[in-house]
């Protein structure tokens, strides 16, 4: 008896509790924790061409590259040519197309005295210009000879213009080959003359040629011809 004395109030308090809850409509919802929101990668914008005056813009013209050019020899044709067109022969970048050394010698003689006798010393010094193959030059000067042949004289030496190479029209091939004689292969520069030294064939000038071709259509429809009356 003792034991239902005690668990029936727990029961009816049970059972209230559960009554009222139910009224109150149940415990309030949990919210759900909204996720970050996933970030899509947007495209690149593109870039179109500006336009102006209903037209693509230019890029500016770029400079050619080195390989789209070709050395090759200049000589009279192409002289007469530039000249021709009203530009200047200055205006060309020149280049040698070999090597070439230039040997000077300077020998310095003195007597001294020792011991009562004279001495007689001679000293040598010798000094050499290289000028490589392809490397570039400048026009100072251009005239003629007594032969009316074109010389060209052309400075490698980034010091001065006075250092020059000169280069004349050869009568066969008309390239500007280089000046010296050719029996003691002595050339000028300067104001000095130097022994010439090289391999392969004489030394001449080439500059640089790029190729542009433009073609022109021209079209003419025959409409073709009939017989004359008279016949």
């Amino acid at each position: 008896m003792r034991f239902f004395r005690i668990i029936a109030p727990v029961c009816a308090g049970i059972l209230v509790c559960s009554a009222f809850w139910g009224c109150a409509g149940g415990p309030a919802p949990v919210e759900e924790t909204p996720s970050p929101p996933v970030s899509e990668s947007k495209p690149e914008p593109e870039v179109s061409p500006q336009i102006v005056d209903g037209a693509s813009a230019a890029l500016p013209a770029q400079p050619a590259a080195d390989s789209e050019f070709s050395l090759q020899p200049i000589d009279r044709r192409i002289v007469y040519q530039v000249i021709e067109g009203g530009d200047s022969l200055k205006k060309l970048q020149y280049y040698i197309s070999e090597t070439v050394t230039l040997v000077q010698e300077n020998v310095m003689r003195s007597i001294e005295i020792r011991q009562g006798a004279g001495l007689r010393r001679e000293t040598s010094a010798t000094g050499q210009i290289v000028i490589q193959k392809e490397t570039p030059g400048v026009l100072v000067n251009t005239f003629f000879d007594s032969d009316k042949r074109r010389i060209l004289a052309v400075s490698f030496d980034e010091t001065s213009d006075r250092n020059t190479l000169f280069f004349r029209e050869d009568n066969v091939s008309r390239r500007f080959v280089l000046m010296y004689d050719a029996k003691s292969y002595l050339t000028g520069y300067g104001d000095r003359q130097y022994l010439l030294n090289f391999n392969g064939d004489v030394p001449h000038l080439l500059i640089r040629f790029s190729e542009e071709k433009t073609s022109v259509p021209s079209e003419r429809v025959v409409r073709g011809r009939f017989l004359s009356t008279e016949n």
